[in-house]
């Protein structure tokens, strides 16, 4: 299943040539070593999303991070106040990740 993404009321947003888009992101629960893929389309927008930004989560010992360069997101746990990644076909136990993306 991988990712669902859910937007806000109103987005995606038109910024002059650019476009915002806001809402939630729900991970399945079994998560791929490298992240789950997330595409332009997902949030809304027709071409590329140029950044991919989370505020916050709901979990306090996960952190989330946009792989650009192989568009995925993937999911970090704190062990000891260093982060690794979550473990390959585990259940990363996010279910509303807050996001804001800008792009085309």
């Amino acid at each position: 299943m991988g990712l669902t993404v859910t937007l806000d009321s109103g987005f995606p947003k038109r910024l002059g040539k650019y476009r915002m888009s806001c809402g939630t992101i729900a991970f399945d629960a079994s998560y791929p070593t490298g992240g789950e893929a997330i595409a332009a389309a997902d949030v809304g927008f027709p071409t590329t999303i140029d950044a991919l930004i989370f505020v916050g989560g709901d979990a306090a010992t996960k952190r989330l991070s946009w792989d650009k360069a192989n568009g995925t997101v993937l999911v970090y746990l704190e062990t000891t106040g260093t982060y690794a990644e979550q473990g390959s076909g585990t259940d990363p136990g996010l279910s509303a990740a807050r996001f804001m993306a800008w792009g085309w």
